[in-house]
Protein backbone atom coordinates (compact mmCIF):
# COMPACT_ATOMS: atom_id res chain seq x y z
CA UNK A 1 0.00 0.00 0.00
CA UNK A 2 1.73 2.99 -1.11
CA UNK A 3 1.08 6.34 1.42
CA UNK A 4 1.96 10.28 1.29
CA UNK A 5 3.65 12.41 3.40
CA UNK A 6 0.24 13.35 5.53
CA UNK A 7 -0.33 9.42 6.51
CA UNK A 8 3.33 9.02 7.55
CA UNK A 9 2.63 11.39 10.24
CA UNK A 10 2.66 7.79 12.37
CA UNK A 11 5.69 6.46 10.98
CA UNK A 12 7.65 9.76 11.61
CA UNK A 13 10.75 7.48 13.42
CA UNK A 14 10.32 4.96 10.18
CA UNK A 15 10.86 7.55 7.51
CA UNK A 16 13.86 9.15 9.77
CA UNK A 17 15.43 6.31 9.81
CA UNK A 18 15.00 5.74 6.31
CA UNK A 19 16.30 9.15 4.71
CA UNK A 20 19.35 9.04 7.24
CA UNK A 21 20.86 6.27 8.76
CA UNK A 22 23.05 8.26 10.37
CA UNK A 23 20.99 10.23 12.61
CA UNK A 24 18.60 9.44 16.00
CA UNK A 25 15.42 10.27 17.38
CA UNK A 26 13.70 9.91 20.78
CA UNK A 27 10.20 9.29 20.74
CA UNK A 28 8.18 8.66 24.02
CA UNK A 29 11.05 8.06 26.05
CA UNK A 30 12.52 5.33 23.41
CA UNK A 31 16.02 6.29 21.62
CA UNK A 32 16.50 4.82 18.59
CA UNK A 33 20.32 3.27 17.84
CA UNK A 34 21.48 2.66 14.57
CA UNK A 35 23.99 -0.69 13.86
CA UNK A 36 25.96 -0.39 10.31
CA UNK A 37 27.86 -2.97 9.39
CA UNK A 38 28.71 -1.88 5.96
CA UNK A 39 31.93 -1.34 5.07
CA UNK A 40 33.00 2.20 5.28
CA UNK A 41 29.81 3.40 7.32
CA UNK A 42 30.27 6.63 8.68
CA UNK A 43 29.83 7.09 12.05
CA UNK A 44 27.40 9.63 13.72
CA UNK A 45 25.13 10.50 16.91
CA UNK A 46 24.12 7.12 18.08
CA UNK A 47 25.76 5.23 15.06
CA UNK A 48 27.67 2.52 16.15
CA UNK A 49 29.86 0.79 12.98
CA UNK A 50 31.56 -2.65 11.99
CA UNK A 51 30.62 -6.74 12.61
CA UNK A 52 30.01 -5.59 16.41
CA UNK A 53 28.08 -2.83 16.28
CA UNK A 54 25.14 -4.66 17.56
CA UNK A 55 27.13 -5.42 20.58
CA UNK A 56 27.78 -2.26 21.35
CA UNK A 57 24.69 -0.70 20.67
CA UNK A 58 23.12 -3.09 22.98
CA UNK A 59 25.67 -1.85 25.98
CA UNK A 60 24.55 1.75 25.29
CA UNK A 61 20.97 1.08 25.46
CA UNK A 62 18.23 1.03 28.19
CA UNK A 63 15.25 -0.88 28.49
CA UNK A 64 12.79 -0.13 25.57
CA UNK A 65 15.04 1.27 23.28
CA UNK A 66 14.92 0.20 19.57
CA UNK A 67 18.02 -1.28 17.60
CA UNK A 68 17.58 -0.53 13.36
CA UNK A 69 20.38 -3.33 12.25
CA UNK A 70 21.40 -1.64 8.29
CA UNK A 71 20.85 -4.46 6.13
CA UNK A 72 24.44 -5.26 5.11
CA UNK A 73 26.97 -7.51 2.89
CA UNK A 74 29.19 -7.99 6.39
CA UNK A 75 27.14 -10.27 8.74
CA UNK A 76 26.81 -8.90 12.05
CA UNK A 77 28.55 -10.93 15.18
CA UNK A 78 26.44 -12.74 17.34
CA UNK A 79 24.84 -10.95 20.44
CA UNK A 80 23.21 -11.56 23.65
CA UNK A 81 20.26 -9.45 24.45
CA UNK A 82 20.08 -9.18 28.00
CA UNK A 83 18.03 -5.83 27.86
CA UNK A 84 14.37 -5.28 26.74
CA UNK A 85 14.44 -3.89 23.27
CA UNK A 86 13.42 -4.33 19.99
CA UNK A 87 15.66 -5.32 17.17
CA UNK A 88 14.73 -4.32 13.72
CA UNK A 89 16.63 -5.58 10.50
CA UNK A 90 15.26 -4.78 6.96
CA UNK A 91 13.57 -8.07 6.31
CA UNK A 92 14.35 -11.58 5.11
CA UNK A 93 13.19 -10.86 1.01
CA UNK A 94 14.03 -7.47 0.07
CA UNK A 95 12.51 -6.22 -3.04
CA UNK A 96 15.19 -5.45 -4.69
CA UNK A 97 16.61 -9.52 -5.19
CA UNK A 98 20.21 -7.74 -4.56
CA UNK A 99 19.86 -5.82 -1.94
CA UNK A 100 21.93 -7.15 1.60
CA UNK A 101 20.49 -8.14 4.53
CA UNK A 102 20.56 -7.67 8.07
CA UNK A 103 22.19 -11.04 9.22
CA UNK A 104 23.22 -11.51 12.49
CA UNK A 105 25.47 -14.56 13.45
CA UNK A 106 24.10 -15.98 16.66
CA UNK A 107 21.34 -14.55 19.44
CA UNK A 108 21.60 -15.65 23.13
CA UNK A 109 18.39 -14.17 24.80
CA UNK A 110 17.94 -13.53 28.25
CA UNK A 111 15.38 -10.72 28.73
CA UNK A 112 12.08 -10.63 28.79
CA UNK A 113 9.70 -8.04 26.69
CA UNK A 114 12.03 -8.36 23.06
CA UNK A 115 10.99 -7.90 19.97
CA UNK A 116 13.14 -9.39 17.04
CA UNK A 117 11.76 -8.54 13.69
CA UNK A 118 13.05 -8.41 9.79
CA UNK A 119 16.51 -10.36 10.36
CA UNK A 120 17.86 -13.19 8.78
CA UNK A 121 19.84 -15.24 11.61
CA UNK A 122 21.50 -18.50 10.00
CA UNK A 123 21.98 -20.08 13.35
CA UNK A 124 20.05 -21.07 15.87
CA UNK A 125 18.07 -18.25 18.47
CA UNK A 126 18.61 -19.96 21.78
CA UNK A 127 18.73 -19.24 25.68
CA UNK A 128 21.35 -19.73 28.15
CA UNK A 129 19.56 -17.88 30.72
CA UNK A 130 19.05 -19.84 34.47
CA UNK A 131 15.46 -18.84 34.93
CA UNK A 132 12.54 -17.06 33.17
CA UNK A 133 11.64 -15.00 30.61
CA UNK A 134 8.24 -13.29 29.09
CA UNK A 135 6.64 -11.56 26.26
CA UNK A 136 9.49 -12.86 23.57
CA UNK A 137 8.35 -11.76 19.82
CA UNK A 138 10.17 -13.37 16.90
CA UNK A 139 8.18 -12.06 13.61
CA UNK A 140 9.02 -11.40 9.94
CA UNK A 141 12.68 -13.24 10.80
CA UNK A 142 14.45 -16.49 8.73
CA UNK A 143 16.11 -18.41 11.38
CA UNK A 144 17.45 -21.81 11.41
CA UNK A 145 16.08 -22.89 14.65
CA UNK A 146 14.87 -22.03 18.49
CA UNK A 147 15.90 -23.58 21.14
CA UNK A 148 15.65 -23.28 24.64
CA UNK A 149 17.37 -25.52 27.17
CA UNK A 150 16.15 -27.48 30.83
CA UNK A 151 17.19 -24.03 32.66
CA UNK A 152 15.07 -21.44 30.62
CA UNK A 153 10.91 -21.01 31.45
CA UNK A 154 9.04 -18.99 28.93
CA UNK A 155 5.98 -17.44 28.75
CA UNK A 156 3.88 -15.38 25.75
CA UNK A 157 6.47 -16.07 23.03
CA UNK A 158 4.82 -15.57 19.73
CA UNK A 159 6.64 -16.33 16.77
CA UNK A 160 4.71 -15.32 13.34
CA UNK A 161 5.41 -14.71 9.77
CA UNK A 162 8.70 -16.38 9.79
CA UNK A 163 10.77 -19.08 7.83
CA UNK A 164 12.34 -21.26 10.13
CA UNK A 165 14.88 -24.21 8.50
CA UNK A 166 17.64 -23.53 6.48
CA UNK A 167 19.21 -26.96 5.73
CA UNK A 168 22.05 -26.22 7.10
CA UNK A 169 21.56 -29.11 9.96
CA UNK A 170 19.74 -32.05 11.51
CA UNK A 171 17.86 -28.74 13.94
CA UNK A 172 16.32 -27.67 10.85
CA UNK A 173 13.05 -26.35 11.96
CA UNK A 174 13.44 -26.75 15.26
CA UNK A 175 10.95 -25.01 18.19
CA UNK A 176 12.38 -27.06 20.71
CA UNK A 177 11.42 -26.41 24.14
CA UNK A 178 12.64 -28.78 27.17
CA UNK A 179 10.85 -26.54 29.97
CA UNK A 180 7.45 -26.12 28.09
CA UNK A 181 6.16 -22.59 26.49
CA UNK A 182 3.27 -21.36 27.98
CA UNK A 183 0.70 -18.98 26.30
CA UNK A 184 2.54 -19.27 23.38
CA UNK A 185 1.71 -18.60 19.32
CA UNK A 186 3.00 -19.87 16.31
CA UNK A 187 1.22 -18.18 13.38
CA UNK A 188 1.47 -17.63 9.96
CA UNK A 189 5.03 -19.28 9.24
CA UNK A 190 7.15 -21.91 6.93
CA UNK A 191 8.60 -24.48 8.81
CA UNK A 192 11.04 -26.72 7.46
CA UNK A 193 10.87 -30.58 9.28
CA UNK A 194 14.13 -32.51 8.79
CA UNK A 195 14.19 -35.17 11.47
CA UNK A 196 12.53 -36.41 14.71
CA UNK A 197 15.30 -33.70 16.03
CA UNK A 198 13.59 -31.00 14.73
CA UNK A 199 10.16 -30.31 15.61
CA UNK A 200 8.01 -28.35 17.61
CA UNK A 201 7.98 -29.27 21.21
CA UNK A 202 7.22 -28.60 24.35
CA UNK A 203 4.31 -26.68 23.65
CA UNK A 204 1.78 -26.42 26.63
CA UNK A 205 -1.34 -24.24 25.24
CA UNK A 206 -0.54 -22.79 22.40
CA UNK A 207 -2.25 -21.57 19.58
CA UNK A 208 -0.79 -23.04 16.10
CA UNK A 209 -2.53 -21.56 13.25
CA UNK A 210 -1.62 -21.04 9.60
CA UNK A 211 1.23 -22.44 9.45
CA UNK A 212 3.16 -24.33 6.53
CA UNK A 213 5.02 -27.41 8.15
CA UNK A 214 7.13 -28.81 5.12
CA UNK A 215 9.33 -32.37 4.79
CA UNK A 216 12.17 -32.07 3.07
CA UNK A 217 12.62 -35.72 1.97
CA UNK A 218 10.80 -37.65 -0.87
CA UNK A 219 6.96 -37.77 0.00
CA UNK A 220 5.47 -40.21 1.20
CA UNK A 221 6.67 -39.36 4.49
CA UNK A 222 6.40 -40.81 8.00
CA UNK A 223 7.86 -37.99 9.36
CA UNK A 224 5.91 -36.76 11.91
CA UNK A 225 5.45 -32.66 12.76
CA UNK A 226 5.11 -32.17 16.06
CA UNK A 227 6.95 -33.75 18.99
CA UNK A 228 5.47 -33.31 22.65
CA UNK A 229 2.60 -30.87 22.14
CA UNK A 230 -0.24 -30.79 24.89
CA UNK A 231 -3.56 -28.70 25.14
CA UNK A 232 -2.66 -26.50 21.99
CA UNK A 233 -5.24 -25.37 19.26
CA UNK A 234 -3.97 -26.51 15.81
CA UNK A 235 -5.96 -24.90 13.10
CA UNK A 236 -5.49 -23.73 9.59
CA UNK A 237 -2.68 -25.64 8.90
CA UNK A 238 -1.21 -27.39 5.92
CA UNK A 239 1.16 -30.52 6.58
CA UNK A 240 3.08 -30.62 2.83
CA UNK A 241 5.26 -33.98 3.01
CA UNK A 242 4.90 -34.60 6.54
CA UNK A 243 2.53 -36.40 9.13
CA UNK A 244 0.83 -34.36 11.30
CA UNK A 245 0.66 -37.05 14.06
CA UNK A 246 4.29 -36.58 15.81
CA UNK A 247 5.68 -37.55 19.22
CA UNK A 248 3.22 -36.91 22.02
CA UNK A 249 0.24 -35.32 20.91
CA UNK A 250 -1.90 -34.79 24.01
CA UNK A 251 -5.62 -32.94 24.62
CA UNK A 252 -5.06 -30.86 21.24
CA UNK A 253 -8.12 -29.25 18.72
CA UNK A 254 -7.32 -29.96 15.56
CA UNK A 255 -9.54 -28.43 13.20
CA UNK A 256 -9.34 -27.06 9.38
CA UNK A 257 -6.13 -28.52 8.75
CA UNK A 258 -4.83 -29.70 5.10
CA UNK A 259 -2.34 -32.81 5.27
CA UNK A 260 -1.10 -34.16 1.86
CA UNK A 261 2.16 -36.27 0.65
CA UNK A 262 2.78 -38.60 4.19
CA UNK A 263 1.91 -42.51 4.52
CA UNK A 264 -0.24 -41.68 7.26
CA UNK A 265 -2.16 -38.20 6.50
CA UNK A 266 -5.00 -39.02 9.22
CA UNK A 267 -4.84 -36.45 12.74
CA UNK A 268 -4.69 -38.42 15.96
CA UNK A 269 -7.77 -39.00 17.83
CA UNK A 270 -6.68 -41.01 20.44
CA UNK A 271 -5.15 -39.11 24.24
CA UNK A 272 -7.37 -36.56 24.22
CA UNK A 273 -7.20 -35.31 20.93
CA UNK A 274 -10.02 -34.35 18.33
CA UNK A 275 -9.80 -34.09 15.00
CA UNK A 276 -12.73 -31.99 12.93
CA UNK A 277 -13.13 -30.29 9.04
CA UNK A 278 -9.53 -31.10 8.55
CA UNK A 279 -8.77 -32.84 4.82
CA UNK A 280 -6.73 -35.93 4.94
CA UNK A 281 -4.33 -36.22 1.59
CA UNK A 282 -5.73 -34.02 0.17
CA UNK A 283 -3.51 -31.58 -2.72
CA UNK A 284 -3.67 -28.13 -1.27
CA UNK A 285 -2.88 -27.06 -4.70
CA UNK A 286 0.00 -24.01 -4.10
CA UNK A 287 0.46 -21.75 -7.08
CA UNK A 288 4.20 -23.01 -6.93
CA UNK A 289 5.66 -25.06 -4.40
CA UNK A 290 7.53 -28.03 -4.76
CA UNK A 291 9.28 -30.62 -2.70
CA UNK A 292 12.69 -29.06 -1.69
CA UNK A 293 15.51 -29.24 0.95
CA UNK A 294 15.09 -25.83 1.79
CA UNK A 295 12.08 -22.67 1.29
CA UNK A 296 12.98 -20.44 -1.75
CA UNK A 297 11.22 -17.36 -1.58
CA UNK A 298 11.15 -18.17 -5.65
CA UNK A 299 7.96 -20.41 -4.11
CA UNK A 300 4.63 -18.91 -4.17
CA UNK A 301 2.61 -20.89 -1.61
CA UNK A 302 -0.85 -18.79 -1.78
CA UNK A 303 -3.47 -21.16 -3.07
CA UNK A 304 -4.86 -21.37 -6.50
CA UNK A 305 -9.00 -20.86 -6.75
CA UNK A 306 -9.70 -24.11 -7.12
CA UNK A 307 -7.45 -24.96 -3.56
CA UNK A 308 -9.74 -27.26 -1.21
CA UNK A 309 -8.16 -24.42 1.37
CA UNK A 310 -9.16 -21.33 -0.88
CA UNK A 311 -11.67 -19.65 2.00
CA UNK A 312 -12.66 -22.70 3.86
CA UNK A 313 -10.68 -21.79 7.09
CA UNK A 314 -12.07 -21.48 10.70
CA UNK A 315 -12.33 -17.87 9.92
CA UNK A 316 -13.88 -18.34 5.95
CA UNK A 317 -10.46 -16.80 4.73
CA UNK A 318 -7.91 -19.43 3.48
CA UNK A 319 -5.97 -22.27 5.17
CA UNK A 320 -2.02 -21.88 5.40
CA UNK A 321 0.27 -19.18 5.97
CA UNK A 322 -2.02 -16.50 3.84
CA UNK A 323 -4.98 -16.75 5.86
CA UNK A 324 -5.67 -15.86 9.31
CA UNK A 325 -5.35 -11.93 11.23
CA UNK A 326 -1.81 -11.73 10.19
CA UNK A 327 -1.11 -13.27 6.84
CA UNK A 328 2.26 -13.80 5.81
CA UNK A 329 4.47 -11.39 4.33
CA UNK A 330 6.68 -12.61 1.62
CA UNK A 331 9.53 -9.71 1.81
CA UNK A 332 9.54 -9.81 6.05
CA UNK A 333 9.95 -6.24 6.12
CA UNK A 334 8.51 -4.92 9.26
CA UNK A 335 9.26 -1.30 8.62
CA UNK A 336 7.83 0.95 5.74
CA UNK A 337 9.66 1.45 2.63
CA UNK A 338 10.12 4.55 0.53
CA UNK A 339 9.72 4.13 -2.87
CA UNK A 340 10.11 8.08 -4.19
CA UNK A 341 11.04 11.38 -2.33
CA UNK A 342 9.94 13.99 -4.68
CA UNK A 343 10.30 17.81 -4.52
CA UNK A 344 10.40 20.78 -6.67
CA UNK A 345 13.70 22.01 -8.61
CA UNK A 346 13.69 25.55 -7.39
CA UNK A 347 11.91 27.25 -5.01
CA UNK A 348 11.71 31.08 -4.43
CA UNK A 349 13.59 32.53 -1.05
CA UNK A 350 11.39 32.35 1.91
CA UNK A 351 9.00 30.18 0.60
CA UNK A 352 7.96 26.73 1.62
CA UNK A 353 9.22 23.83 0.50
CA UNK A 354 6.77 20.57 -0.16
CA UNK A 355 8.33 17.35 -0.57
CA UNK A 356 6.13 14.18 -1.01
CA UNK A 357 7.19 10.55 -0.03
CA UNK A 358 5.95 7.46 -1.15
CA UNK A 359 6.16 4.54 0.23
CA UNK A 360 4.82 0.77 0.43
CA UNK A 361 3.78 -0.03 4.08
CA UNK A 362 3.32 -2.96 6.61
Amino acid sequence: MKNDVSTFRSFGLVLFLSICNLCYVTVNGQTTWIANANSGAATGPNTFTGTDAITEALAAASNGDLIYVVPSGNAYDAIQVSKEVLIFGGGYNPRNSSSPLSIINGIDLSASNVRLSGLRIPVTINSSLVGSISNIMIDKCHFRSLHLTTNTAVGNLVVQNCVIGDNTSLNEGQLNHHTGVTNARLLNSIIYIRSASSIPSGLVGAAIENNLFVGVGNPPSTQGALGTVTNCLIRNNIFYGVQPKGGNLDDNTQEYNISFDCVDCSFSVVDGNTSSNNLEGVDPQFVNMTHASSFQFSFDVSLQATSPGKGTGSDGKDRGVFGGLIPYDIHGSPLPTIQSISAPTMVGEGSDLTVRIQAIGN
